[in-house]
């Protein structure tokens, strides 16, 4: 079973910056476990960005990272997507 869990954040979470701007700074962070075994973990700055943007790029992401890794193992074809 692999299990996927990603997730995007967004400092302020997008709230109103300067000049009423819903971006701040994001980032991004998924984690994959193959029968409750750590795979891999990768996290990465995003730059300005919203907490919508920063959640889906993180599930992006997450699921371009399983297509990769189901060329070497079938198992990564139906995975547990966990999200908040």
């Amino acid at each position: 079973m692999i299990e996927v869990f990603c997730d995007g954040a967004c400092r302020g979470n997008g709230k109103g910056g300067k000049g009423g701007s819903s971006t701040g700074e994001s980032a991004i962070g998924v984690i994959i476990y193959r029968n409750g075994k750590l795979i891999g973990s990768y996290g990465r700055p995003l730059g300005s960005r919203t907490s919508n943007e920063a959640e889906y790029e993180a599930l992006i992401y997450a699921l371009f990272w399983c297509w990769t890794l189901s060329s070497y193992n079938d198992d990564f074809n139906s995975p547990i997507i966990y999200t908040d």
